[in-house]
This record gives C-alpha cells, sequence and structure tokens, in this order.
C-alpha cells in the first residue's frame, strides 16, 4: 500500500512548524525564547528532511496561512498561547508518527529515526513550555475575573433596564455608569482579596488593574449598540452576540493555555450569561407590571 501521501502531509506540518518558529524568533526580544524558537526550527527542519527522504521527494511547500494564523495569534494572545496551541498540534503530530510506525508506514529501517523525531518534539515541547513565561498569562485568573463578571452581570443588568426602559440612549447610559462602578468596585476587590493572599506571586496593583480594564473593555462592547441604534430589541440582540462571541474567545484561550475544556466551559459561561440576562428580563418586566414604571 502507497502512504506516500500520508508522509507527504507529515513533511509539510514539518516545514509549516520550522516556518512559525523562525518568524516567531525574528519577532522574539529575549535570547533565550529566541534561542529556544531557532532550535526548534532546526529540529523541525531535520525532521521534515527525514520525511521527504523517505518518500524520495525533494521538496513540499508550507502552509503560509497557518503560518499567518500562528502570528496573528501570537500578536494578540501572547506568545504562550502560540507556543501552546503549536504544541497541541505537535501532540497529535506525535500520535500521527506513532500510529504511523505501528501501521508499517514507514519502513523498517527508518523506525529508529521517527523514534528519536518522537523523542525530540516530547524533549522540544517541555523545555519550550517550562522557559516561557508571558504577563498575560501570570495574570489570566484576574483578567478572566473582569471578563466573566462584567459578561454576567452587566449583560444581565441590560436585559432588566430594557424589559423597562422604553429609550436605547438611557439603556447605554444605564448599563455604562453601573459598569463602571462595579469595575472599580471589583478592581478594588480583587486588590485586598491578592494583597492579603499568603501563597500569591503577583502583583496586587497589576492584579487589580487588569481586572478593572478587562472589565470596562468588556462593558464598553456590551452597551455600544445601545448607543448606535434606537430599537431596544435589536440593540439587546447585537449586545447578546457580542456577549456570545466573547465567550467564544475567552473559553478558547483558557482551554489552550490552562487546558481547560472548551466546549464544557463555553456551555458554563453561556447558561450562566444568558441564563442570569432572561432571569432579569422576566423580573424586570414583572416589577414594571406590578408597580406601573415607564421610563
Amino acid at each position: 500500500m502507497d502512504f506516500s501521501g500520508y508522509i507527504r502531509v507529515f513533511a509539510k506540518n514539518e516545514a509549516t512548524g520550522r516556518a512559525i518558529y523562525v518568524r516567531l524568533a525574528r519577532l522574539e526580544t529575549d535570547e533565550k525564547r529566541r534561542a529556544l524558537f531557532l532550535k526548534l526550527a532546526e529540529h523541525d527542519l531535520k525532521h521534515y528532511r527525514l520525511w521527504l527522504s523517505i518518500i524520495g521527494v525533494r521538496e513540499v511547500g508550507f502552509s503560509r496561512m497557518k503560518v499567518a494564523r500562528y502570528l496573528l495569534f501570537r500578536w494578540l494572545f501572547g506568545v504562550t498561547f502560540a507556543v501552546k496551541l503549536m504544541e497541541r498540534r505537535e501532540h497529535q503530530a506525535l500520535m500521527q508518527y506513532k500510529e504511523a510506525l505501528s501501521k508499517g508506514v514507514v519502513p523498517g529501517d527508518k523506525k529508529a529515526e521517527i523514534e528519536e523525531i518522537i523523542n525530540d518534539e516530547l524533549s522540544d515541547e517541555e523545555d519550550l513550555i517550562g522557559l516561557i513565561e508571558d504577563e498575560r498569562v501570570k495574570y489570566l485568573g484576574s483578567t478572566m475575573l473582569g471578563l466573566n463578571d462584567a459578561l454576567v452581570e452587566l449583560t444581565g443588568a441590560l436585559a432588566g433596564f430594557a424589559s423597562a426602559i422604553s429609550k436605547t440612549l438611557l439603556i447605554g447610559f444605564g448599563g455604562l455608569v453601573v459598569g463602571i462602578a462595579a469595575a472599580l468596585s471589583m478592581a478594588a476587590s480583587h486588590y485586598l482579596s491578592v494583597e492579603v493572599s499568603e501563597h500569591t506571586v503577583i502583583d496586587p496593583a497589576k492584579a487589580a488593574v487588569y481586572t478593572g480594564v478587562s472589565y470596562i473593555l468588556t462593558i464598553l462592547l456590551l452597551v455600544a449598540p445601545f448607543f448606535v441604534l434606537s430599537e431596544i430589541f435589536i440593540a439587546l440582540t447585537i449586545s447578546l452576540a457580542f456577549n456570545i462571541s466573547l465567550v467564544v474567545i475567552i473559553s478558547y484561550y483558557s482551554s489552550v493555555v490552562l487546558g481547560l475544556s472548551f466546549k464544557r466551559r463555553t456551555l458554563k459561561m453561556l447558561v450562566f450569561g444568558l441564563g442570569i440576562a432572561a432571569a432579569t428580563y422576566l423580573i424586570g418586566r414583572a416589577l414594571n407590571t406590578y408597580l406601573g414604571i415607564e421610563a
């Protein structure tokens, strides 16, 4: 059976990995990180050449789209996110390599070299994750605290306001005021909790800033539709769409960096956020009907 197609894919993956590491090295200012990226690039080049030698091909191209995607992730979410995403992908490749060995995809005389590839990748992954320290990851808990609270609390507040107030500007203004107050309160509370913690390794002031800023940026996004649109239902729908989009992005980021379940975390955040929004909307309607308040 001809397995050259599988091996060509392996070679292309290694070529793509090398291209990513080379570009990450060019962007890196830390000498240790740059040296490690270049080392990984050399390993991928060695692996790439081995795969080519097995099928007797001189060269295969790499995926420019994947390279661009990883560089975008690096810019948006930091170097740790991009690297951990790559390591997840390389782990899948390792499983494929082991399967290739077990199914006789590669010639018997190349078995030792393929096993060396697997050992290289495992060792490189440990070195890489152990070396990198990204401040955005270090304060990820503080950022997540601000984002999660803003998504749950403000979405609920906006839904409640929308059930009783007839003007989108008033809803947006109310949400903005409530959100900013909550952001400042949350930042202050987080500062105090980190300051008194005996086991913390993060700076209380920085933790408070990450929490407050992430909260404020989230509320600005969620209230924006109410300052632009005049139809309450449409503005609320767009705000909820922003909420869902942020939940997906946050869940994906934390699943990559912290190894959490993407589906489980997304489902929990959506249940809490949208569930509270629905509950506050109904409570607002009930209070509006009972008290006869109109604005």
